[in-house]
Formats: structure tokens, C-alpha cells, sequence
């Protein structure tokens, strides 16, 4: 009985072919699964951390969440990749930070929350 190997040899990739590789095995190992289909990406904005969050903020997100759920039923073996975050950089933050007293780092982990 030989042993053969599941990944072609390295010798005969490319270095981008290889780090592909290593990727799949990792990702297979985590439990991540691959299909052929294309994701369906649904995105939020990213917002400023410099105030609380307010009503333009619930909406946007509701309905990007409408659609990503709304995607998962149409087709529930595609993935779905639903993203959203906070901006944590800028001139608007460090100005609000500096209003309040406190370092802008400060400020965006404390808002942050706020919009978890």
C-alpha cells in the first residue's frame, strides 16, 4: 500500500498555488466548507463612534440584516457574509474625545459597545 499525499507536490506549485493549499487545510481542519457558489456579501456602513447610536443606525442595519436572512432562505446552502462595523479613525473622533476628556481610544471601546 503507498501513501500519497492529498496536496500536489511543492515543487511543481507556484508560492501563491501553495499558500492557496495551506489556506484549504486550514480552513477544512476549522470546519469551514466550500461550495461553488459565489457568496452573497451584505454590507452595512461603518459608523462613527464619536456619538450613541441613533435611529439611521437601527435602520440601516435591520435592513441589511432583511436581506442577509432573506438570502439565507432563498438559498440556504450559499453562505451568506454579512459585515458592519465602526470607523474608529478620524478627526470627528479625536475631536470627541477631546470634548469628553479622554483619549480616543477610550472613547471608541466605550461607544463601540453601545453598538453591540
Amino acid at each position: 500500500m503507498s501513501t500519497k499525499s492529498l496536496w500536489p507536490s511543492s515543487n511543481i506549485l507556484r508560492p501563491s498555488q501553495r499558500a492557496l493549499c495551506r489556506r484549504k487545510a486550514s480552513n477544512i481542519a476549522s470546519g469551514v466548507v466550500y461550495t461553488s457558489q459565489k457568496p452573497y456579501y451584505v454590507t452595512s456602513p461603518i459608523f462613527y463612534v464619536n456619538a450613541a447610536p441613533h435611529i439611521g443606525h437601527l435602520y440601516s442595519t435591520v435592513v441589511a440584516d432583511i436581506f442577509a436572512r432573506w438570502a439565507k432562505m432563498r438559498n440556504p446552502s450559499r453562505p451568506i457574509l454579512y459585515t458592519t462595523g465602526t470607523d474608529e479613525h478620524g478627526l470627528k473622533i479625536q475631536q470627541a474625545a477631546k470634548s469628553q476628556g479622554m483619549s480616543p481610544l477610550k472613547l471608541s471601546d466605550m461607544t463601540s459597545q453601545r453598538f453591540r
